[in-house]
């Protein structure tokens, strides 16, 4: 093969390469998107097993501790977050998610 040809074929592959990428980054996008409405869905359901009507037909005591701990969990209330940011996983007070690993502090 002459010098043009080689750089050429080259090109080419490389073309084909980069198309293969962008498909490799769309899918990527794509279960991204996915993860963060499974995550939205896992927060609702979260939210619906314990909703506060239901904590209401608990008794005083168990409400208090239910609204100390929202608010505890909430981090724009000064509170740290309970759950991990990146799976949803319950942390409680440790530093990283024990599920994926994320540093949650």
């Amino acid at each position: 093969m002459r010098e043009p040809e080689v750089i050429e074929e080259y090109r080419r592959k490389i073309s084909e390469e980069e198309k293969k990428i962008q498909q490799e980054k769309t899918a990527v996008s794509v279960i991204e998107k996915r993860c963060e409405d499974l995550r939205s869905q896992i927060v609702a359901i979260r939210e619906k097993i314990l909703s506060e009507n239901d904590i209401a037909y608990q008794g005083p005591y168990v409400q208090k501790t239910y609204q100390e701990e929202k608010m505890k969990s909430n981090p724009q209330n000064g509170g740290e977050n309970k759950y991990c940011p990146r799976c949803g996983n319950y942390v409680g007070d440790d530093t990283f998610c024990r599920k994926c690993g994320t540093k949650v502090k």
